[in-house]
């Protein structure tokens, strides 16, 4: 290029041309229509990618979440045996002893004693099933005392409907093992019935005879009817009602017993 004359001035094109000239041309490149579909079509493969992550609930997993809902209901409703008393006194607060203790001391009777029931080798867990169980229809049905002798005419009755009320709540196959332990109980037919009948009736002859006879004297109940309401123990194990036997003795003994009307 030829010299500028003095005091000329450069044009806006050459000026632009040598600062191009000057360093490396910087270029921007436009979004093309070809780079718009793959960016889309990249987050449509993202959202189809994390859709097989995000399982949909299943069948199966409703059912399981019912099931658990029911139990938890089951086990809530339970929680009302603990309003339940009976006539016996605890030996410490002689306050009266209510469902929810009765069925904890009668499963620890269970698991100390069954070594002297009539029947070896029984099923102890089976037995615990059904103690455990046993007095819930009481939620509804209330306790009947066992020396009253008007409200027993329409017990099991009145408990067979409390029965079908609470296992009901359980879910089906549950509630139907529950009902058939219940069942096995109150027809008194397997040894395991019959131990856990033995160690029911065993429980308040024992608070009675370490609370002076407290129930029995309350309600005028006599060693005669003891006697008669309690000698089922024998048939789930002889060898406590041995002991029962001598236990009534010594109360009858200390004249917290009545010894019963004289023939």
């Amino acid at each position: 290029m030829p010299p500028r004359p003095h005091g000329s001035r450069r044009s806006p094109s050459e000026d632009g041309t040598r600062r191009a000239a000057g360093r490396p041309r910087q270029s921007v490149d436009l979004p093309s229509q070809h780079s718009a579909l793959s960016a889309n079509a990249s987050l449509h493969h993202c959202r189809a990618h994390a859709s097989h992550f995000t399982r949909p609930v299943t069948n199966h997993e409703d059912a399981c979440t019912d099931r658990l809902v029911r139990q938890i209901e089951f086990i809530a409703e339970c929680d009302k045996l603990k309003e339940v008393f009976r006539q016996t006194l605890n030996t410490q607060s002689r306050r009266a002893e209510n469902d929810a203790e009765h069925s904890w001391h009668l499963c620890l009777c269970v698991i100390i004693l069954a070594e002297h029931a009539n029947t070896p080798q029984l099923n102890v867990l089976r037995i615990l099933k059904m103690v455990i169980i046993h007095d819930l229809v009481e939620i509804d049905a209330g306790d009947t005392f066992g020396y009253d002798t008007v409200r027993q005419v329409d017990q099991h009755a009145r408990e067979c409907l409390a029965a079908d009320r609470i296992f009901g709540l359980l879910p089906t196959d549950q509630g139907h093992e529950f009902r058939m332990l219940w069942d096995e109980f109150e027809a008194q037919q397997s040894p395991e019935a019959k131990f856990a009948l033995a160690v029911d009736r065993f429980q308040p002859v024992l608070l009675n005879c370490r609370t002076a006879g407290s129930s029995w004297q309350r309600h005028g109940v006599t060693h005669d009817r003891v006697i008669a309401r309690n000698s089922k123990i024998a048939e789930g194990s002889s060898a406590l009602w041995n002991q029962v036997e001598k236990m009534l003795q010594d109360l009858v003994a200390q004249g917290a017993l009545a010894p019963g009307p004289r023939l």
